[in-house]
């Protein structure tokens, strides 16, 4: 009997069984139904942009970045007026969902590392105020802790974020934060509004 005769062969269609899995960002090529309206990227859900920096449109480095986005309609944004953690419960549950992989160059790559970086030792100084202010029974430098815990999570929120959903329904999202540079290398969006 041949010993080979079990040994499954990769498929002619370029299935190989004994292959690793691959991420999901290989899937599908980048910048496949990728379009612009304006200052605005149209893409299905969870499909990945061209491989050039969302921020400058130079080529990106090897790595993409994978960023996971919500939005709801602003609707619910209302409830926040009657409950702050009401809201939050709410939100949760009926918020869309949809990632996508992006590219950014070296300096952007860096320039976040460095925000990131200025977020933590802001959160650890603060932290360290509120701490050595309630030891000393002093409220303004423990007050001047907590607005500075509040203003780096702020920093992190914000200064991390690369793009912002507009609108995630049905198979599409729609984004916003990308560079005119990066948006006037897309093709325009075909369809209506």
């Amino acid at each position: 009997m041949d010993r080979h005769a079990n040994r499954i062969e990769p498929r002619e269609n370029g299935f190989n069984p004994y292959a690793p899995p691959r991420d999901a960002s290989e899937e599908t090529a980048p910048g496949v139904g990728i379009w612009r309206k304006g200052r605005l990227v149209i893409a299905p859900r969870d499909s990945a942009l061209p491989h050039r920096c969302i921020k400058c449109n130079a080529p990106a480095a090897p790595r993409l970045k994978r960023q996971r986005l919500y939005w709801h309609k602003w609707g619910w944004y209302l409830l926040i007026f009657f409950n702050l953690l009401i809201y939050a419960l709410v939100a949760l549950f009926v918020r869309e969902r949809a990632s996508v992989h992006l590219g950014l160059c070296k300096r952007h790559w860096q320039r976040r590392r460095a925000v990131q970086a200025g977020a933590l030792l802001l959160l650890a100084a603060s932290l360290a105020l509120i701490v050595t202010g309630a030891v000393d029974d002093d409220s303004g430098r423990a007050m001047l802790g907590v607005c500075g815990t509040l203003v780096s999570v702020l920093v992190a929120l914000f200064g991390l974020a690369l793009l912002r959903a507009q609108r995630i329904e049905g198979p599409t999202m729609r984004l916003r934060g990308c560079s005119q540079a990066f948006l006037a290398s897309l093709p325009e969006y075909p369809g209506p509004d």
